[in-house]
């Protein structure tokens, strides 16, 4: 269909444009000090306790992705809690800690294409792989980090003034009413610091072929400048978030 013909556009436009080496990869990893700290420092003035939580669970990730995903194994050395565990586990379940190309195909269409579509797909997935492990890395330090920090009463606090007005916020709260602040919060940091993607998330301007040929990546670049601008009209908080 057209609409998958534009994804393949995407997906060869993604590759070539990264490379798919290490050094790509790598840069995932700015994703950390530009946009995930600046968001926790928003609900958290304290940037070195902010950092010394970014890069634990940074730590963390690389045992989780080069164990296998084995979070029981984690559990028993006590590197993680089961609580954490169970956070990692629906993060993982829901597409969170999913990479921006895997992300990015969320809404397709899933009906038969040629053999040339599959192609395209399966070398994306290979030679982007440095690049997909190191966004994976990045989602699941924002993810944990976020919800270790939100244990915090004083942060919740904080939170919960800063969006008091945001339908977004309210309508997730709405519908998850088991979830706990700090599970919230987590999720919602994500979404924040790296992005909603695929179909759902990608702007008007983004689809089609305009936007396959013009735009075929610019998901994050499009939600991080709307969360600088979103966060400059939610006080001092929301300025110091921005300026970072």
């Amino acid at each position: 269909t057209p609409q998958e013909d534009y994804q393949m556009i995407r997906a060869f436009n993604y590759v070539w444009a990264m490379g798919g080496n290490l050094s790509s990869g790598l840069v995932q990893m700015s994703t950390l000090p530009t946009m995930t700290l600046g968001q926790m420092c928003k609900y958290s003035p304290n940037i070195f306790n902010n950092m010394r939580l970014l890069a634990k669970w940074s730590k963390v990730a690389v045992q989780y992705y080069t164990g296998g995903k084995n979070l029981d194994n984690l559990i028993k050395a006590g590197t993680i809690t089961q609580v954490q565990g169970d956070h990692i586990r629906h993060l993982e379940n829901v597409g969170k800690l999913q990479a921006y190309f895997t992300q990015d195909a969320i809404g397709e269409s899933e009906s038969p294409v040629g053999k040339a579509k599959q192609g395209v797909k399966s070398f994306a997935n290979i030679a982007g792989r440095p690049v997909i492990v190191g966004e994976m890395i990045t989602r699941f330090a924002t993810g944990m980090a976020s919800h270790e920090m939100f244990q915090d009463p004083k942060v919740q606090a904080r939170a919960a003034k800063t969006h008091a007005n945001d339908h977004r916020w309210q309508a997730m709260i709405k519908m998850n009413p088991d979830m706990t602040m700090a599970q919230l919060m987590s999720k919602y940091m994500m979404d924040e610091a790296h992005g909603i993607y695929g179909k759902v998330g990608r702007p008007e301007y983004m689809r089609g072929a305009g936007g396959a040929f013009m735009f075929p990546f610019m998901t994050f670049p499009h939600y991080a400048i709307e969360g600088m601008i979103r966060s400059l009209g939610q006080g001092p908080d929301g300025v110091r978030s921005a300026l970072m």
